[in-house]
């Protein structure tokens, strides 16, 4: 039953910075199962208020869904961080909520509006989130390289691709809106060491993004952080890839089998878990990734491989030499009709080294249309 009291409100903070520079938000527990952010967010605020300003740019907080916190579930009516496209939007807009969430999706939407009208320079969000099972943290980046970049100075390994296969994420969304995005994970829910990974992830952005200097009375947090990240990451791959995501609806019954954690390696066939009480095995070797053990989710859980040092470089050269603009000439690629930057795969292009090189160039973005396989970046 869908909730229509008075529109919610996520709380929101700003800190600003003594020069322009960039325009940073930092979003904390859109799913209210996950409160490590928030937790992070009110420190680092009270740290910049006793230790600080900031030396450049402009620091915006959201404590995204406070109900959902509040009943200590993952969201109220709908999951806060799948609702986030334009013609939602533009309905809620129109139309006003009637969930908790969609009063909350408004009510966001206009934080946003405020934060690129008042941008100094250029607009970055990191997202906070946590996870049901056991895990080291790790970053989620979309598959651009200014995203590598900053995704990559938070010492967790970075995964591609998995934003890319998530309908209305608040990252995708913000990214198509000149935003660069990162979502960080801290580690389990209920871990009070994924609120000190959640506020390291912060704090290591602020010095990427410029806004804290070497010689700034926060600087020592910044090092702190540096080495909670480098000793929590320790033994992991730098970058992974999604190889595997294992959807669910609201009527499936999935229930993961104990013991797993992310990042753990598995093998081609093993027994995950049980489906509407079929078994689930791999479908590939590789790593596992975000294991659910909660009632609520959208993903069973996602497999990943390592994505190695050579692959990065490739990539990086690849598109600052303008190679995106030849993707069309690989054999079975060829551009939508009246919808630019969209590829459209023939079978023969839909695996192998022209489905490999694709995503070297950063097409991860996948959807069957009327049984044609479309990509984009």
């Amino acid at each position: 039953m869908s909730i229509t009291h008075a529109q919610p409100t996520p709380h929101t903070k700003k800190r600003r910075g003594l020069k322009p520079g960039p325009a940073f938000l930092c979003v904390g527990s859109l799913h209210g199962n996950e409160p490590a952010g928030t937790l992070a967010i009110q420190r680092v605020l009270e740290r910049i208020d006793r230790d600080g300003p900031l030396d450049r740019g402009d620091l915006f907080t959201l404590i995204g869904n406070p109900e959902a916190i509040a009943l200590k579930q993952r969201y109220v009516d709908r999951d806060l961080n799948r609702l986030w496209n334009d013609r939602r939007v533009a309905r809620l807009r129109h139309h006003g909520p009637n969930t908790v969430e969609g009063g909350l999706t408004l009510a966001i939407a206009d934080l946003i509006d405020e934060v690129t009208l008042e941008a100094r320079g250029d607009r970055y969000l990191l997202d906070l989130h946590t996870t049901s099972g056991d895990s080291p943290p790790f970053s989620n980046a979309v598959d651009r390289l200014e995203s590598r970049r900053i995704a990559l100075r938070l010492q967790a390994p970075t995964v591609l691709g998995i934003e890319e296969q998530l309908d209305g994420t608040l990252v995708d969304w913000l990214d198509r809106r000149g935003f660069v995005g990162t979502v960080f994970e801290s580690g389990q829910h209920e871990d009070p060491g994924s609120v000190d990974r959640a506020e390291a992830a912060i704090w290591l952005s602020l010095e990427a993004l410029g806004m804290i200097e070497p010689s700034s009375p926060l600087a020592p947090a910044v090092q702190g952080a540096l080495g909670l990240l480098t000793r929590a990451a320790q033994g992991l791959p730098r970058m992974v890839e999604l190889i595997y995501r294992h959807a669910l609806d609201d009527r499936t019954a999935f229930d993961m089998l104990p013991g797993f954690s992310s990042f753990q390696a598995v093998s081609e066939g093993q027994l995950l878990a049980h489906e509407m009480e079929n078994p689930v095995h791999s479908p590939a070797d590789g790593r596992l990734l975000m294991p659910l053990y909660q009632p609520q989710g959208d993903e069973g859980f996602f497999l990943v491989r390592d994505y190695g040092a050579a692959q990065r470089l490739a990539s990086q050269i690849l598109r600052r030499a303008g190679f995106i603009q030849l993707a069309t000439a690989l054999p079975g690629v060829s551009r939508a009709r009246g919808r630019p930057g969209v590829l459209v795969l023939e079978p023969s292009a839909r695996r192998g080294d022209v489905r490999n090189f694709l995503r070297l160039l950063g097409f991860r973005r996948e959807r069957v249309e009327r049984g044609a396989i479309l990509l984009s970046r």
